[in-house]
């Protein structure tokens, strides 16, 4: 089996990256549509984390093993999100908290692994790194096999390339296309730093037409 290992992505615009931060998930999800938000399995560890940045891929051989994604520490920028397709495998880790040290002190943003950590607590106590993940395990299977780097993968039924932006945070992941992040974050509208409530709340919620929506389906029989 060949393997690839691409040094060099292209990444979006700085601005564009800023942009999402301030972007809710769940309003960038509402804009992208149901095929580009990652498998809700794959939580933060720890409620609050929250990320955005450009994704660095990692595709294992072996979905376990991290002798790939410890090489793909070594081609993360800061900002970086390292996104490992581990096929949703959870009788082993391929991350841990040696790797989340490694990954942190290169500048990446966070991590999203299709599968299993180990040592959760250095993880969440220690390490500071955000880590999206499916659960943690005792199992660890090594680093010794080959795999491929900055590829198209697939995490949590998501295709992703490198350089999308993806974006996290406590509702789960998305995963917004290098080409389209502009419009995306343009439909998804309102940032985190906004007012709350917003002043469209204003406006009576029965007065807002969606009974009138419900009421218009042949299907409901409104009494």
């Amino acid at each position: 089996m060949k393997h690839i290992v691409n040094t060099t992505i292209e990444r979006p615009d700085a601005d564009l990256v800023a942009r999402a931060r301030d972007t809710r998930a769940c309003a960038a999800g509402e804009a992208l549509g149901w095929s580009q938000q990652i498998d809700n399995a794959i939580r933060p560890l720890r409620r609050e984390w929250r990320f955005a940045g450009p994704a660095v891929t990692v595709l294992p051989e072996n979905p376990v093993d991290t002798l790939t994604g410890r090489a793909a520490i070594e081609q993360v920028q800061p900002g970086d999100v390292i996104v490992i397709n581990t096929g949703g495998r959870m009788d082993a880790a391929c991350w841990g908290a040696t790797m989340a040290w490694g990954a942190k002190e290169a500048g990446a943003a966070g991590a999203v692994v299709d599968g299993a950590v180990l040592t959760t607590e250095l993880l969440i106590d220690h390490e500071g790194l955000p880590v999206f993940c499916r659960g943690s395990t005792t199992g660890h299977a090594g680093g010794t096999q080959p795999g491929s780097i900055n590829v198209p993968i697939v995490c949590g039924g998501v295709i992703v390339n490198p350089g999308d932006i993806v974006l996290a945070d406590e509702d789960g992941v998305v995963v917004i296309p290098r080409g389209r992040a502009a419009d995306i974050l343009d439909a998804a509208g309102q940032g985190r730093r906004d007012a709350y409530p917003p002043v469209g709340r204003k406006k009576a919620f029965d007065a807002r037409g969606y009974a009138d929506t419900l009421k218009g389906f042949d299907s409901v029989d409104w009494r």
